[in-house]
């Protein structure tokens, strides 16, 4: 029973939640609108730009004119060239002749022994002889009795003359020539002091084996107890 009644009341409150729901609501009163306010014409201010002051540049300083130089002519310096005087042509005096020495008994015999000993090393390195030539041996002999008188040994004789002239005044022209000079002892002492000589610096010794040279002359002078050798060489 009581199970019966329970959904009933349910029922009964739900037809009754709907039966209100639809029921018209009261009408309210019609409200009347008030009338609009007239529009009034809207002001907006705009910005006025301010006056911009306007910089006035000053006045800029006018450069005066510059002076234009005037160019001068400077007159270039002539040289003056003074005449020079030449010299007065003076007389060569011409030599005297030197008279031939005549060498001392001891060593009449040590130029031809010089030219030998000579020939000797030219044959061991495979050249030439040298020819005697009796013109150059006088020019030497001369020499040495020069260089003895004097005291000392050189290629220039005491007058000046240097190998060529010497050679001139005896009548001896060469394509090629050269000079030899020692003092010392002996012809063999005179020969080995030209040969011991270290290359390059040997001029002697290339003197005595040189290939250009085909003749000799060998004077010799006694001086201060020894001998002046000199071996004049000639082609």
């Amino acid at each position: 029973m009581d199970r019966l009644i329970t959904p009933l009341i349910a029922l009964t409150i739900f037809l009754a939640i709907i039966v209100s729901g639809c029921a018209p609501a009261p009408l309210l009163p019609a409200v009347t609108p008030a009338p609009a306010a007239a529009l009034l014409p809207t002001w907006t201010p705009t910005a006025t730009a301010s006056p911009t002051a306007t910089a006035t540049s000053s006045p800029t300083a006018t450069l005066s004119p510059t002076p234009t130089l005037t160019p001068t002519t400077t007159a270039a310096a002539t040289a003056t060239v003074s005449p020079t005087a030449l010299p007065t042509p003076t007389a060569t005096a011409t030599p005297s002749p030197i008279p031939t020495p005549v060498p001392t008994p001891a060593a009449a015999d040590w130029p031809h022994l010089v030219w030998q000993l000579i020939n000797q090393e030219r044959a061991q390195q495979g050249l030439a002889p040298l020819a005697y030539n009796d013109k150059l041996a006088l020019a030497a002999q001369r020499h040495a009795e020069d260089c003895a008188q004097r005291g000392y040994g050189g290629h220039v004789g005491s007058d000046g003359a240097k190998l060529r002239e010497r050679l001139k005044r005896v009548g001896y022209t060469p394509k090629w020539v050269n000079e030899s000079w020692a003092w010392t002892h002996t012809p063999r002492q005179a020969v080995f002091m030209w040969l011991d000589e270290t290359p390059p610096n040997d001029p002697h010794r290339r003197m005595l084996l040189s290939p250009k040279l085909k003749e000799v002359g060998v004077g010799v002078a006694a001086s201060n107890s020894g001998y002046y050798f000199i071996a004049d060489f000639g082609r």
